[in-house]
């Protein structure tokens, strides 16, 4: 716990938190949940009258057969499976690694063991793998230099990659919560594992709420020997994009 307050600030005020002091205490929590994960998993697109729409959250899953955003890597990660349980046991080599007021964990062994211009890749094929990369992915779009090729260098090829990509053309990562200390990753949660599909929730710290902890839920395809996001058509992470989870119900890295 001592080196991940040293690497990140847990502070965090958030604006519905406010108004809803003067309201009621659920109203509290539903508003921060819903700040907290729209402004870290899915960033605000420009309207077309220079208004913010949120992004689209429906639709079914692309094909698994796409080739990674970056060829280069395909099947040269070699990276150790490793522990493929739902609750891991955390690598003796796990750290922290922060840039751009963003902090993360990170495995030599497990992910990232590669860079390819400049994102971590190769992670293991587990839950575990899948969860670092979520977090590097997270970290990478959430840094105050951050733009929207940072989200596309994760994110499978498909139909929803292209709209993902025409929606976000503005994104910038400087306001959002990672980036300003309101937020910070905490752990993650299996959903479901398979060695070629996993899906998992990435915890983060969401002070405020009623547990203190939302989980963002994401998808991921193994292709070509590395994990990589999957969108639906409409260019969202997930149909179902985000829940309050209790502490002790998801992989806690910051123990480390």
């Amino acid at each position: 716990m001592g080196r991940f307050r040293e690497a990140a600030n847990d502070a965090w005020s958030s604006p519905g938190a406010k108004i809803a002091a003067i309201t009621v205490l659920a109203l509290c929590g539903l508003i921060a949940l819903v700040v907290i994960f729209l402004s870290v998993f899915y960033p605000v697109k420009p309207g077309n009258d220079g208004s913010a729409t949120a992004a689209p959250t429906e639709t079914p899953r692309p094909s698994q057969s796409q080739a990674p955003t970056s060829p280069a890597e395909a099947g040269a990660c070699n990276t150790p499976r490793g522990d493929t349980s739902y609750m891991p046991a955390l690598p003796s080599d796990l750290r922290w690694t922060a840039a751009g007021g963003v902090a993360w964990p990170v495995s030599d062994e497990y992910g990232p063991t590669k860079t390819d211009d400049g994102h971590g890749v190769c992670f293991a094929q587990s839950p575990l793998g899948a969860a670092l990369l979520l977090a590097t992915m997270t970290a990478s779009t959430s840094q105050q230099s951050s733009t929207v090729d940072d989200y596309l260098f994760y994110i499978q090829d498909s139909v929803g990659k292209d709209v993902f990509a025409e929606a976000f053309a503005g994104y910038s990562g400087a306001s959002s919560d990672l980036a300003t200390g309101r937020s910070n990753i905490a752990g993650f949660r299996t959903v479901a594992f398979s060695p070629n599909e996993a899906q998992i929730g990435l915890v983060l710290t969401a002070p405020g709420t009623a547990t203190g902890y939302l989980e963002g839920y994401f998808t991921l395809d193994w292709v070509n020997d590395d994990w990589r996001v999957r969108v639906t058509n409409d260019g969202a992470f997930a149909p179902v994009p985000f829940a309050a989870v209790a502490e002790g119900g998801f992989v806690d890295w910051r123990d480390q």
